[in-house]
């Protein structure tokens, strides 16, 4: 779906000025926020703690989300001790965009 975006560009001898009408710009925001990704996150524990490492995936719609995803205690790879290295993890991570509409999830996880 294309959304309009009303760009009107003003110049003077100082600077160059672009301004948007925010209306024409609500349903992209709209729909960017509804872009989600797929993290492959290899799994942060070190051995021995963790044999031989492993691989998590994740839907989410950010960084943030996928660090709250996971963060959860409740979760059986959850490991206290080391959830200073989950965000370093996910940044890391290769991301692929979704293209259709999933629930943020932890989707598969193989953890040694």
């Amino acid at each position: 779906m294309r959304y309009p975006i009303n760009v009107k560009h003003t110049h003077n001898t100082d600077n160059c000025y672009y301004s948007v009408n925010t209306h024409c710009t609500q349903g992209l925001q709209s729909a960017l926020s509804m872009i989600k990704y797929l993290y492959i996150v290899d799994y942060w524990v070190p051995f021995p703690q963790s044999e031989y490492g492993g691989v998590i995936n994740v839907i989410a719609q950010s960084e943030d989300e996928c660090y709250d995803l996971l963060s959860d205690p409740d979760e059986p790879f959850y490991n206290e001790g080391y959830t200073h290295l989950i965000k370093p993890a996910i940044e890391q991570a290769t991301k692929l965009t979704l293209t259709d509409n999933y629930k943020s999830v932890i989707v598969d996880a193989f953890i040694t």
